[in-house]
């Protein structure tokens, strides 16, 4: 992982936790059940138990730790922060109150063991926080209005050598060339910003109208890969049931005609509704997009993911928002959601559709 990334995610989690009081709602929590345990029938007792019950369960379900972009993801597993933050602590909880839910006492050993692993972790978080501020350890986020476009790609999916490594950042290019140009950007004013090297991560900063297009397409790429992989799964059901090989062999070719002709589509429209000059141009846009899209098509279903950040703009001092922060703001929060979509397409796609990516040498 990237260290100003990391040092950057240590401190959201220290501020949440300090800024949400979690710490206090677990002890309050745990304190809570102690009384119950220790008197059981005490009608005041079981109310405060409830009621601080609900505080946590209110604050973890709403944790923004429960949805984030891949890479943010990756960095919360490796410091187990899915344990303590969102709703991996709840459902640690629920299954602690809800196994021992008519002995009290003994569901309380484990919310008291719950909670002294929590405490010691939220202790660690603030400790890093501040040695890695007090040394001076890089600290890379996004600024108001900053975009981010990040690319993580499995290093098993790249040969460990210079030539295949280029190659790859090549076609990632000419596979984006395409949205600058419908949109109306230079052609490659897409910038490297960062590169990381656990798996690769690449980081590009790009004009905001791209990542509202480009994320929007990827989400619709996205939404089609499901919906082949369904019925692949459909297909694979019917074969083991004695179902004439007709009909499977002809559910087969529909699913195998289904990419070509979805991406196809969503190719075409795309160019489209975003480009509006010479048509002879659009029309070899479309083409180039269809590659494109194959191109991004094969890397996802290998295990690529995309994700996209836009940082919201700062609002005027006096509150008021003028269009422009408004237009902003709308488009950061669009993005925003779009790669939070696309993220769960990444956490659930188990069945890869063994895809080839496009030759760009034929493109044009």
């Amino acid at each position: 992982m990237h260290l100003g990334k990391f040092h950057a995610e240590i401190d959201k989690i220290d501020k949440f936790i300090q800024n949400s009081n979690l710490a206090d709602l677990l002890s309050n929590f745990t304190n809570s059940l102690s009384a119950v345990a220790s008197n059981p029938s005490h009608p005041e007792t079981a109310k405060a138990f409830k009621s601080h019950y609900e505080a946590l369960r209110i604050l973890l379900i709403n944790s923004p730790f429960n949805k984030l972009n891949p890479s943010e993801k990756s960095i919360l597993d490796e410091i187990k922060g899915n344990e303590y933050l969102g709703s991996g602590l709840l459902e640690a909880i629920d299954n602690e109150i809800e196994g021992n839910n008519l002995a009290p006492s003994t569901a309380l050993t484990g919310i008291q063991t719950l909670y002294e692993n929590a405490t010691k972790y939220f202790q660690r978080i603030s400790s890093i926080n501040r040695s890695f501020t007090d040394i001076g350890i890089e600290y890379t986020d996004l600024e108001p209005e900053e975009t981010e476009i990040g690319i993580i790609i499995p290093r098993s999916t790249i040969e460990p050598n210079l030539k295949a490594f280029s190659k790859e950042l090549k076609d990632y290019g000419v596979a984006l060339n395409v949205f600058e140009e419908i949109i109306g950007a230079d052609t490659n004013s897409t910038t490297l910003k960062l590169v990381s090297s656990s798996d690769w991560q690449l980081y590009l900063g790009a004009v905001p109208v791209l990542l509202l297009v480009f994320s929007t397409t990827i989400k619709q790429l996205a939404a089609i890969l499901k919906s082949v992989v369904d019925l692949k799964q459909s297909w694979k059901e019917l074969t083991k049931k004695e179902v004439p090989q007709k009909i499977t062999d002809d559910l087969k070719n529909h699913i195998d005609s289904q990419i070509d002709e979805k991406i196809r589509a969503l190719a075409e429209e795309v160019v489209s509704e975003h480009f509006k000059k010479d048509e002879a141009r659009a029309n070899e846009l479309k083409n180039h997009m269809n590659q494109s899209l194959k191109f991004f098509a094969s890397k996802m279903d290998i295990g690529v993911q995309i994700e996209f950040r836009i940082e919201p703009p700062v609002e005027e001092k006096d509150g008021e928002k003028n269009k422009e922060i408004l237009a902003n703001t709308e488009i950061a929060n669009s993005v925003n959601e779009n790669s939070l979509e696309i993220a769960e397409f990444s956490k659930n796609n188990s069945e890869p559709l063994k895809l080839l990516p496009p030759d760009f040498n034929e493109t044009k």
